[in-house]
């Protein structure tokens, strides 16, 4: 494969080397540069382009290929690649603790006030107890619509949905 691509690079550098001189060699204006040697910039461009993709690229390909094997068989690559992943669970595991710490503080908090307020609103009340009857209205209407005798008046119902009346068939 190696001497293949070779011959390849070597055919490609003969053609450039021929297509170089042809551009020295046009006599006559530099207006019309691009009408005398159209061609020839045509296949310098499609040389260039096939020896990319023929010869350069699978060449970097391949040696990108040797070299990560080379890394991932190196014992002192991989010693040191998993002390640097130890380190990163670490610190990733330490910064999940602490998120977690401080939401279960804020959440004791919330309860704690939430508390507070409870225990405020009772003695507030004055000692009422469930069921004696007396109810606070605190602004709040009672009507609820998934209930259907709550509400003020008649609850709402659609007319029915079928054919309209009258004779004719």
């Amino acid at each position: 494969k190696n001497c293949l691509r070779l011959d390849q690079a070597k055919t490609t550098n003969k053609m450039l080397s021929t297509l170089l001189k042809a551009f020295e060699a046009a006599p006559g204006d530099d207006r019309n540069f691009i009408q005398r040697n159209g061609w020839i910039i045509l296949i310098l461009g499609i040389s260039l382009y096939m020896l990319r993709e023929h010869v350069l690229d699978p060449y970097l390909t391949e040696q990108s290929r040797k070299q990560t094997l080379k890394d991932v068989t190196d014992p002192s690559h991989v010693t040191k690649h998993r002390e640097k992943m130890e380190k990163v669970r670490r610190e990733q595991q330490e910064k999940a603790q602490l998120e977690s710490d401080a939401a279960n503080e804020k959440r004791k908090s919330k309860a704690a006030q939430r508390l507070k307020e409870s225990s405020a609103a009772t003695q507030k009340k004055g000692g009422k107890k469930l069921g004696s009857g007396e109810t606070e209205n605190s602004g709040k209407s009672s009507y609820n619509p998934l209930i259907a005798s709550s509400g003020i008046g008649s609850s709402y119902r659609p007319a029915r949905r079928g054919a309209p009346g009258g004779g004719g068939g």
